[in-house]
């Protein structure tokens, strides 16, 4: 049996390493999208239901500050 040629080792190093890479890159991907789930639903939990605009304006209308009032 030859011995492959450099050409060949070059070939195969470089595939190698472009499927290595890709694995870790889709890796990474995955354990980001978990992660930013993970922080939405934490997030999603934790704020309290907050009055519209709406409501607070007219909250503040049907109070009026006490410096105001005579």
């Amino acid at each position: 049996m030859s011995t492959p040629s450099r050409l060949q080792i070059g070939i195969l190093v470089t595939a190698a390493t472009l499927i290595v890479c890709s694995l870790g890159v889709r890796a990474e991907l995955k354990s980001a999208q978990d992660s930013i789930g993970e922080h939405r639903l934490q997030t999603q939990r934790a704020q309290p239901a907050t009055p519209s605009i709406a409501a607070t304006h007219d909250g503040q209308a049907l109070n009026p500050p006490a410096a105001l009032v005579r």
